[in-house]
């Protein structure tokens, strides 16, 4: 045999076979480790950037989330050398503190089993972008979050997410939301006003314009039309409030079914009976309300006195005298009496 010096390549292959034994041994010396993974931190993990984290400060070969099933929880599988597991271990100690605890409130549940008081529970929460959930975020120091559509119809639940103290806090504010909004359910009246296929579009209007002025109009809490199973077929418009507001309601639905319009109710949105504003004029614009500036002459001069042939005259004499060239004519801008549009009242 030639010496290494003397021959490269047998230099590099013995380095390779080298680096092939020190993996062999290192995969030798790895194991696998299970963590349980208890359902109020489930949260954290579904977060796969938390994962790669913890796998690469930690040194782990490989670190992913198992989920349960056939009678075992979610597990988190931890592959690595004894060290690189035992950071690990300490990393998600510490991410799991730092995070807080998720817990659902599952509406149906909370609603004693009424769907109905549920589905209006959840579309309580979302209405005006969600402002009464973020409300009770504030006021409970949480995160929460409606969950996505779940399938088969079932309605979403409210996940809550911080502190073990501050998540109690929210799941009490948010079964006293739930006891308000029954109370307040249980003073209304509901109708149901069935509107032919071909009236929908007048009952709608554009852009739902005059199903929200029937609202608006009557104080009724809710007026929505429920979508149609069927090309063709009635749809089902559902009113809820007070006694007296759901009969302004439908009176105005039945006019509108009947004539295509309601003599009952104004383009501005209220009632008959009531004072209706002035007409209100032509609309102005940034440009309309501007002046516009012209460029007039005054007295019929360019600067001053005389005409403007005069002017004319009186500079081509000056240059054939080799005086100096009379100066060029000045623009003055003034303002009319017709450049300001007429305003409305």
């Amino acid at each position: 045999l030639l010496p290494l010096d003397k021959d490269p390549s047998l230099e590099r292959e013995l380095d390779g076979a080298v680096k092939d034994i020190q993996q062999l041994v290192e995969e030798a010396s790895l194991a696998t480790t299970t963590i349980p993974v208890s359902p109020e931190h489930s949260h954290i993990w579904a977060d796969a950037a938390n994962l790669r984290n913890i796998q690469r400060k930690a040194g782990l070969v490989r670190l992913s989330l198992r989920k349960g099933g056939e009678g075992q929880g979610a597990r988190l599988e931890l592959l690595g050398n004894g060290q690189a597991v035992t950071k690990a271990r300490a990393l998600i100690d510490k991410l799991i503190d730092t995070s807080g605890t998720a817990e659902v409130f599952e509406t149906v549940k909370e609603c004693e089993g009424d769907v109905q008081l549920a589905e209006a529970v959840v579309n309580m929460l979302s209405t005006n972008r969600a402002a009464t959930l973020h409300q009770i975020a504030r006021d409970s120091g949480t995160t929460l979050h409606i969950e996505e559509g779940r399938k088969g119809g079932e309605v979403r639940n409210v996940k809550v997410v911080g502190g073990p103290t501050e998540v109690a806090l929210a799941m009490k504010l948010l079964r006293r939301a739930v006891a308000e909004h029954r109370a307040l359910l249980a003073l209304m009246t509901t109708k149901e006003v069935e509107i032919p296929s071909d009236k929908v579009p007048s009952v709608l209007g554009p852009g739902g314009r005059t199903l929200h002025k029937i609202q608006t109009s009557t104080l009724c809490t809710d007026v929505q039309l429920s979508k149609r199973t069927e090309a063709g077929s009635a749809a089902v418009c559902v009113i809820r409030g007070a006694e007296e507001a759901v009969k302004k309601a439908e009176m105005m639905l039945k006019e509108i079914i009947e004539l295509g319009t309601s003599a009952r109710l104004h383009q501005n949105g209220t009632i008959e009976g009531e004072p209706a504003p002035p007409a209100e004029g032509k609309f102005m614009g940034a440009r309309d309300a501007q002046p516009r500036l012209r460029n007039k002459m005054r007295g019929g001069t360019w600067g001053g006195g005389g005409t403007p042939a005069a002017a004319k005259g009186a500079s081509s004499s000056s240059k054939f005298r080799g005086g100096a060239a009379a100066k060029p004519a000045r623009k003055d801008f003034v303002f009319d009496e017709s450049d300001f549009p007429a305003l409305p009242g």
